[in-house]
């Protein structure tokens, strides 16, 4: 029990990831955050509270660099006012939706087929009662569903990768992990 238990786990922590700088990181903590990220369109909140769509970002030591979405002009922004950098991978969210609907789809569904099975046990006028093919068929049309409608949700809510820079633990909203 304990090893499925870890094995889900392992699972489930594929969908978020925290990296942290603190003041004063060596400068290659920087290029590790920059690294982390992957280069794809992110979410820019600040300590005053602003969220941002933003392109073309580079995290230096001192500054960011980046461009607001749709703009040509780059903008240089203070380490000390970025609260968070989030980016979402939409095909590795579907990829561990698919995977996670999918085994869980595929239980669900052994589940029901060996009731039914159980079921057209009992029936003795019946001339038909293959108990094997209809537990399989379940956990086939179980792990089927599931992993479609995984890969739909995961596609919607996608990995996320965040970097967070300088964190303050007297700060109340320190908890918060997504920018509202």
């Amino acid at each position: 029990m304990r090893i499925l238990l870890l094995g889900l786990l392992w699972l489930f922590s594929g969908c978020a990831h925290t990296f942290t700088i603190e003041k004063n990181a060596p400068p290659q903590k920087y290029v590790e955050a920059q690294n982390f990220l992957h280069q794809r369109p992110a979410r820019l909140f600040t300590k005053a509270g602003k969220l941002m769509r933003v392109t073309d970002w580079h995290i230096g030591p001192d500054s960011t660099v980046f461009r607001i979405d749709g703009a040509t002009d780059r903008i240089v922004m203070l380490n000390d006012r970025i609260r968070t950098l989030t980016t979402q991978n939409s095909r590795r969210g579907m990829r561990d939706g698919a995977m996670i609907g999918g085994f869980s789809g595929g239980i669900l569904g052994l589940f029901i087929g060996s009731i039914a099975a159980s079921i057209q046990e009992g029936c003795y006028d019946c001339e038909d009662r293959n108990g094997g093919a209809i537990i399989l068929s379940g956990l086939g049309i179980g792990a089927g569903i599931g992993a479609v409608t995984g890969a739909l949700i995961g596609t919607h809510t996608g990995a996320m990768r965040t970097v967070e820079f300088y964190k303050d633990p007297h700060d109340p909203r320190r908890w918060e992990y997504l920018p509202r």
